[in-house]
Parts: C-alpha cells; sequence; structure tokens
C-alpha cells in the first residue's frame, strides 16, 4: 500500500493537547492540488481514480490521484446523492410527532369554524423547527413526509378522519376519543414504515462486489463449518481412533459419496421438472 505525505501538525499552545491549527489541503498535498467534490455514485473509487488521472494527464504530469470512499460504502464514492443526511432519522421521528400535532390542531380547527379551504388550512397552525424548537408556519413536516397537505389529510392510516371535495375540507370524525385512538395508530403506522425504509439492505441498488468480498460478508450471518477432518483435530485425544489415518480417510470417502448422491438426486429432479 502507498502512503502519501501528509503534513504535520504543529500545536498553537504546546501546552494544550486539544487546539490543532487547520491546514488546508494545497498546504498539504502542495500547491499544484486540485480538490473535487460530488463525485458520481455507483462507481468504485478505483475506477474514478483512474478515469481521473488520464483525464488530468492531458494537461501535465499527475503526481497521484486518490479517490475518498464513502463513509458507509467502502465501494463508491461520497458524491451527489443529496439524501445522505447523517440526522435523516431523528428529523424522520421528529415530523412524525409534528404531523401528530397538527392534525390534532386541524381536527379542533374543524371543530371550531367548520369547513375549510384546502389553500387556507394550515393558517393558525404552528409546529416546531427541528433545529431551534422555535414555532412556525406548519407544513414542513407536511412535506417531508407526505409532499402535500391533500395527501397528508387524506392518508389511509388517518381512517377517513378528515374529507377534501372541491378544495373544501370536513370533518369524518365526530368524537375526541376516537380522534385520540387514530392519531395513537397514526404514530404507530408512521413509525413502522420509518422503520421498513431504514431496514433496506445496504448493497441494495449497488455495484456487484467482487465474489471475495462476498464470501466475507456472508461469513458475518452464517459462517461455513470446517471440514471434518480439521474439526477432528480439535476434538479429545483420548477418544477411540479419532486420529487414525485409516478412520480419517473412510470419513473423506463418505463425504464424496454422500455428496455425489446428491448431485444425482439434484439430476433426477431437473429431469422430471423439464
Amino acid at each position: 500500500m502507498r502512503w502519501y505525505f501528509v503534513k504535520p501538525y504543529v500545536r498553537w499552545d504546546p501546552n494544550s493537547l486539544l487546539h490543532y491549527p487547520e491546514s488546508p489541503r494545497a498546504d498539504i498535498y502542495g500547491p499544484n492540488t486540485i480538490e473535487l467534490r460530488n463525485l458520481p455514485m455507483g462507481r468504485t473509487p478505483e475506477y474514478l481514480q483512474e478515469r481521473l488521472r488520464r483525464f488530468f494527464s492531458k494537461f501535465g504530469a499527475v503526481t497521484f490521484c486518490r479517490c475518498m470512499p464513502h463513509d458507509l460504502d467502502p465501494y463508491q464514492c461520497n458524491g451527489t446523492d443529496k439524501t445522505n443526511d447523517p440526522d435523516y432519522i431523528h428529523k424522520q421521528r421528529h415530523y412524525i410527532k409534528q404531523c401528530v400535532n397538527v392534525a390534532r390542531d386541524v381536527y379542533e380547527k374543524l371543530v371550531k369554524t367548520g369547513p375549510c379551504n384546502l389553500r387556507d388550512i394550515a393558517l393558525g397552525i404552528y409546529e416546531r423547527n427541528y433545529y431551534s424548537s422555535k414555532w412556525h408556519k406548519a407544513g414542513l413536516s407536511i412535506l417531508m413526509r407526505f409532499g402535500s397537505w391533500a395527501d397528508f389529510l387524506e392518508d389511509p392510516s388517518l381512517k377517513g378522519m378528515f374529507h377534501i371535495h372541491d378544495g373544501k375540507v370536513t370533518l369524518g370524525l365526530h368524537c375526541k376519543d376516537t380522534m385520540e385512538q387514530t392519531l395513537h395508530k397514526f404514530f404507530i403506522k408512521q413509525s413502522v414504515s420509518l422503520d421498513d425504509e431504514l431496514t433496506v439492505h445496504w448493497r441494495e441498488g449497488r455495484i456487484q462486489v467482487p465474489s471475495r468480498v462476498q464470501e466475507e460478508m456472508d461469513e458475518l450471518y452464517h459462517l461455513l463449518p470446517l471440514p471434518v477432518h480439521l474439526q477432528l483435530l480439535s476434538k479429545s485425544h483420548t477418544m477411540y481412533r479419532m486420529h487414525d489415518e485409516r478412520h480419517m480417510l473412510k470419513i473423506q470417502l463418505k463425504q464424496k459419496r454422500n455428496e455425489a448422491r446428491r448431485l444425482a438426486r439434484n439430476a433426477k429432479k431437473q429431469i422430471a421438472n423439464a
């Protein structure tokens, strides 16, 4: 592996173990350094390094070219994926809670004022900001979870709590206890949908990894057993004929016979299915 030069740090205060100066990339790698961001995803860093090296070699000698891998996926670069937000989970949980509060406020508003226009439904309804916890006009959490007010009010998980007809929003429920039960189930379903969204396999939609890497990944879930002749070496020496060469040969012959029988059965099944 090739290691590149890194400019050593010099502390501002020799007695402090915390304060380090911020050194730009140009000072570390040299004056003729080019830093590129937002590299395309779905390609390995090695592939992009070779493409960039060939391109910039037209303008002069390239000392070295290095593409930084993704923080969570070493087989692609951290580039143009705009949804790669480290606070995404906490934000979505916050938006779900705010959607529940907004639905409760809309219900109380319609109980007091009657039917309301869809374009005026957000008037007088507020939600908390994720960063500052300050109150502001409701709408951001609705946009982030459902995309629009109409999709939010007609969501199946609200079970007909609101109806929209000719641009008018009316109530579908007129019982406060039923409303609280509906909002509780709405919160549970939204939380479950968020969990389903987050449990997508981390390699889905990505390029195929090498076979050796795939085998190492599979070993994290189900480790392949060792061969029998290696398992025998870990057993007690006091067991009868455990390390006899003839006994080990008999075991190997038995394994080959069972494997041949398994292949023959599979061949018969394929012929029968054909």
